[in-house]
């Protein structure tokens, strides 16, 4: 990932943090449960500090630091090495889930309207009438 004009990204897409974008500086960044954390997600899954990531040569790399719970990138837990990312990785920590770099993920679809048939539209052509009529000698019926 060479990213000489312009910082690796983190998109937090689950989550506690979902929806977030995280720059990862040359200093790199730290995930985990604890306030001292640059990434601080309250998930008591996470180690509180659970993760690295840092920009080397213009690379964006992540390590795990010894969690008890482990670092995943691309359904793959993390040894002690660290592993080198690239555009559209998914690295999970706990129950979150950060998308390296690209594009921002598309916010989530509105939910469609569904009609349930219980009523507020008008009854099909043929479907037969549920309001109440009356009877010639006075009665109700349906």
């Amino acid at each position: 990932m060479d990213n000489s004009t312009t910082l690796p990204k983190l998109f937090v897409t689950q989550g506690p943090l979902a929806g977030k974008t995280f720059d990862v500086p040359e200093s790199g960044l730290r995930l985990g449960r604890s306030g001292s954390c640059e990434i601080s997600i309250p998930d008591p899954a996470l180690s509180r500090q659970n993760s690295m990531f840092e920009v080397r040569e213009g690379s964006l790399w992540v390590t795990d630091l010894a969690s008890a719970n482990g670092t995943f990138v691309n359904g793959v837990q993390l040894g002690a090495d660290r592993v080198l990312l690239k555009d559209g990785d998914l690295v999970v920590a706990g129950d979150s889930e950060l998308r390296v770099g690209g594009e921002p993920p598309p916010p989530p679809p509105a939910p469609a309207d569904v009609d349930l048939g219980l009523g507020g539209g008008a009854p099909a052509p043929d479907a037969p009438s549920t309001q109440a009529k009356t009877s010639s000698d006075g009665g109700r019926w349906l």
